[in-house]
């Protein structure tokens, strides 16, 4: 089933998934090429299921893990339901149906035995009241063999706070800050790259013709939306923030052309194939690395067979205005030049001074606003296009990168 090559592939990404092939191909002594035939290989055969991080629970301040054990009403019966409501909860670790006295065996993981008390409540068994009997738990000490695991929704539960009872997961509103009206400000010290250009804009909608249906990622981006009504039937947009949306109705509500949606781009509730044209215009930058796979396995799956992905996301050259921005603050150390992330719950913690006497507003909601930000991904053209045509059932079609290299620019056709 396997050689010494495709093990040796598969310990090298264990060690690391982000290995670039270049540098797995030096060390095995074959092609770059000969490596993504390989990986692809073993990802079509379900061998490699998927990329991911291994967390350390105790390093993100979890430090209390506990086995649940329930009995259920009528479990037969309510067995798909049970099942979804754990899949969906992020406060679950894992969970195993089991024989014997009970049911369901739980793995919730907390900060201290104190959150867990108000978590185990609300937040594990909120959800699953209609369907439990009774449950024990067990407290879990330290581990004989291996780590307690850590699921990262659990740590995205707890930064974006959100709501057991939104069964769609959506993020509650992150930029949405009481006693800043215009938030948009914090980026004034930046060169203008956060909307498209022109140029962007002519070139993304050279690969849209006539359609039917194109799927727009952004209630705020209006110059995309705006020009994608001149090639569709219907322009359908989606965004996690209200706030943006509500804008938008006011923009849009005297054409029927343009349907608004609040939807999780992670997450979308659109049928297979919905769509001719996915239109993404820098949103993925905030999406962590699981995050943009999420978004990438939803695009592909609402695009029609020989649909389009089209991406403008940024790129290096964001990322060194960034280090620029960065440095002239004196918060370096918020920015991490291997993964090219900034990470805003640092910056947090320097730079609301800066920016609140310069908006004269108070420091605690400039922090909370980095607090809800978290971190922009930048990300090369050359990276998104490797992840999608080792990953997902997809050409690329085209990549460059624009804006002068802030922006990275994809587009990718649904095999």
């Amino acid at each position: 089933m396997f050689d010494e090559v495709d093990a040796r592939i598969l310990k090298r990404l264990e060690d690391d998934g982000k290995t670039k092939l270049d540098s797995m191909a030096s060390e095995l002594g074959i092609g770059r090429q000969a490596v993504w035939k390989r990986i692809h290989r073993m990802r079509s055969k379900g061998q490699i299921k998927k990329f991911t991080v291994d967390v350390d629970a105790e390093r993100c301040g979890y430090n209390f893990f506990a086995f649940v054990m329930a009995i259920t009403k009528e479990y037969k019966k309510n067995e798909k339901k049970i099942h979804e409501a754990i899949k969906k909860n992020p406060y679950i670790h894992s969970a195993y149906k089991v024989s014997g006295e009970y049911d369901i065996i739980m793995l919730v993981c907390d900060k201290d035995a104190k959150t867990y008390g108000k978590n185990v409540t609300q937040n594990v068994f909120g959800p699953l009241e209609p369907y439990l009997r009774s449950f024990s738990t067990v407290t879990a000490f330290e581990p004989i063999k291996g780590e307690y695991p850590l699921a990262v929704d659990r740590i995205l539960a707890d930064v974006l706070k959100i709501d057991a009872g939104d069964v769609s997961s959506i993020t509650k509103e992150r930029t949405n800050v009481p006693g800043w009206n215009n938030i948009a400000t914090v980026w004034s010290d930046l060169p203008d790259y956060y909307r498209p250009s022109e140029e962007v804009t002519q070139l993304a909608f050279s690969f849209v013709s006539s359609c039917r249906n194109i799927l727009v990622t952004g209630a705020s981006t209006t110059t995309w939306i705006n020009r994608s009504q001149l090639f569709a039937e219907k322009v359908h947009v989606i965004d996690i923030y209200s706030a943006f949306l509500e804008a938008a109705q006011k923009r849009y509500k005297k054409t029927e052309k343009v349907k608004l949606h609040r939807d999780d781009a992670r997450r979308m509730h659109f049928e297979d194939g919905a769509f001719d044209i996915v239109l993404s215009e820098r949103l993925i930058p905030y999406f962590s690395d699981e995050g943009l796979r999420a978004f990438l396995t939803q695009s592909f799956r609402v695009l029609r067979p020989g649909g389009h992905l089209i991406i403008c996301s940024s790129s290096n050259g964001c990322f060194d205005e960034w280090v620029s921005f960065s440095k002239h603050n004196g918060v370096e150390y918020a920015i991490d030049p291997d993964s090219k992330v900034i990470n805003y719950s640092l910056l947090a913690k320097k730079i609301p001074s800066a920016v609140s006497k310069k908006e004269n507003i108070k420091e605690s909601v400039v922090h909370e606003f980095y607090h809800r930000v978290f971190a922009l991904h930048c990300r090369s053209a050359e990276e998104l296009a490797s992840i999608i045509e080792l990953e997902f059932p997809a050409e690329v079609v085209h990549l460059e990168e624009v804006d002068k290299g802030r922006n990275s620019f994809i587009v990718a056709r649904r095999s």
